[in-house]
Parts: structure tokens; C-alpha cells; sequence
């Protein structure tokens, strides 16, 4: 009985936290919606395709979390969800995902000269609740990001993406803090708020040249809210002539927990 009633309990917490989650969904959808009432001769071929992932990641991150709201309304009436929908939540290491992702970037990034070195300090962590679908999507575009706009120059020192798993600060909260560091093309500071906008990219990134759709940030923050962490950008040049120093922080607490703690 206790331990339906901690079931219940953890239910009704997770339903809560997906109102953070819905709330941007909503803002997003809206957007989006703006967007498709344009005529379409106003919308050259370029923009038309990122429209179309734009609308085809928003209704990822919707299907998601219908259902985890499916699976947490069954946990609160007793019920139980289909294996198809709850497969989509593991208790896991997000650096679990993040590792076997790894050795395939290593390949592009080792034809850039480019060098990726991996630091795990959250061993013995317990694992969290994770919807993977949508964290290894967070992934793929923080790598890639990464990698993208990494160090173009001549020295080595600047050639490294860094990354680095670490317990959170209260030993006890369970929650894991991921960092992805890279050298290159950066985001100046007056950008920091708005990167995370859709269809929004830096300055520096515009004027480089460099292709992207301004779609992979949000994506980053959705996902990072919808489990109820957070995801934080700094990014600051080196010196007058060097390149900037940019580090993505991924806080994943543990949902069990009490969220004051983080």
C-alpha cells in the first residue's frame, strides 16, 4: 500500500512538471502556426524546409509527452500503461546514452583534427527517469553543434571538444550535470537569452557562413525542461584574436527528489 501510494505520489509530480514542458510546446506550436499562415510565395524553398523540422520536432516533443501523461494518469488511477509508451522511459545515466554516441562524432570530428576527450565522474550515480528518444535527439544536437562551430584555426591547443559527467552538488539529490565545451565560432553575450528562440542564431554564425537551421537550442531547453532540469549557455572569447570558449551545462536532477534541493 505504501508503495502504490509513493507510486501515486511520484505520478503527481511528474504531471506537474509537464506543465513547464506543455506550456513551451504551446508557445512553440503557436509560432509554428504564425509561420504557415504566411502565403507561401513568401517563403523561399530554404525556409520552407526549416519550417518543416521545425513542425516535425515540436510534434516529437508533443508525442513524448502525451505520453508520459498517459503513463503518469495510469500510475494515478492504478492502472498500468502499454509496454509500447512506457519502453520510451528508462531509468537510466543519461551519460549512458551519451557514450554510445560518442564513438560516431569521434569519427567526423577526427577528419576536422579535431579531438574529443570524455570525462565520467558520475559513477555509482543511481539513475533517473529518462524519456531516451528525446535526450539522445538533445544530444545529437549539442554534438553536432559542437562540432560545427568548432576551432577552424591552425592551433592545437583550441582543437578539443571537452566533455564532462559529474555528480550534482548534493551528493544525495542523485541528479547527474553534464558539460560540452568547444572552441570556435561562439555566441556574444548580448545573444545569450535569445539563442534559445526558434529560428534564432548568432551573429557570428551568420557572418561565418556556417549552415543551421536555429532549431537545435530549443530543442536542447524543451527536452531539458520536460525533465525538469535546466540547460545553460556561456560563451566568451579568448583573448582579442582568439576564438570564443563555449560550454553547454545540462542539469539533470533526480526526479524522486525534492526539487528545492537543486
Amino acid at each position: 500500500m505504501v508503495q502504490q501510494q509513493r507510486k501515486q505520489d511520484q505520478a503527481a509530480e511528474r504531471l506537474h512538471s509537464l506543465a513547464h514542458g506543455l506550456d513551451a510546446l504551446r508557445l512553440d506550436a503557436e509560432a509554428a502556426y504564425h509561420l504557415t499562415r504566411e502565403p507561401r510565395e513568401k517563403i523561399d524553398d530554404q525556409q520552407w524546409e526549416r519550417l518543416g523540422r521545425y513542425v516535425s520536432a515540436i510534434l516529437t516533443e508533443m508525442h513524448a509527452t502525451v505520453c508520459e501523461a498517459r503513463n503518469a494518469l495510469e500510475e494515478l488511477s492504478g492502472g498500468s500503461s502499454p509496454g509500447s509508451l512506457r519502453a520510451k522511459f528508462r531509468k537510466m545515466s543519461p551519460m549512458e546514452i551519451l557514450k554510445q554516441m560518442i564513438p560516431s562524432y569521434e569519427e567526423k570530428a577526427s577528419r576536422r583534427g579535431i579531438t574529443i576527450r570524455c570525462t565520467d565522474d558520475s559513477a555509482g550515480t543511481p539513475g533517473i527517469e529518462l524519456e531516451c528518444h528525446s535526450v539522445r535527439q538533445m544530444f545529437h544536437n549539442a554534438l553536432t553543434n559542437a562540432l560545427k562551430y568548432s576551432y577552424k584555426g591552425s592551433t592545437d591547443r583550441y582543437r578539443f571538444i571537452f566533455i564532462r559527467s559529474s555528480k550534482h552538488r548534493l551528493p544525495e539529490s542523485g541528479g547527474f550535470k553534464i558539460t560540452i565545451q568547444n572552441y570556435g565560432i561562439g555566441v556574444k553575450e548580448q545573444e545569450h537569452d535569445t539563442i534559445w528562440l526558434p529560428w534564432r542564431r548568432g551573429e557570428l554564425a551568420r557572418n561565418d557562413a556556417t549552415l543551421g537551421s536555429g532549431l537545435g537550442l530549443g530543442q536542447i531547453r524543451r527536452c531539458m525542461g520536460r525533465h525538469d532540469g535546466t540547460a545553460e549557455l556561456e560563451s566568451v572569447p579568448i583573448g582579442s584574436e582568439g576564438p570564443y570558449k563555449t560550454t553547454l551545462r545540462l542539469s539533470f536532477p533526480n526526479k524522486n527528489d525534492v526539487r528545492s534541493a537543486f
